[in-house]
């Protein structure tokens, strides 16, 4: 039988806030580098971009080698030897 959860008011809105960390993150850092930066700083946003878009191009390729549930430690075990990730 299957066991029913139920998520009170303090997990869900914790759980909102988990999702929305990244992005808010995102607009104070952007916030803070388009003080400074003026009008250096579309061009800045455009190479951050591609890093990041590089980065998670490089997860994806690895994720197609590696179909697993247990995240960047499962990638490092599989790219270094399961001795270096435990």
């Amino acid at each position: 039988m299957i066991k029913i959860q139920y998520y009170n008011l303090f997990e869900t809105c914790f759980q909102s806030l988990s999702f929305t960390a990244t992005e808010i993150a995102a607009l104070v850092t952007l916030s803070g580098a388009a003080a400074f930066a003026y009008g250096s700083a579309p061009l800045s946003v455009v190479l951050a971009a591609l890093g990041v878009a590089s980065a998670a191009y490089a997860v994806y390729e690895f994720s197609l080698k590696v179909a697993s549930s247990g995240g960047y430690y499962r990638y490092i075990e599989r790219g270094f030897h399961p001795k270096i990730s435990a």
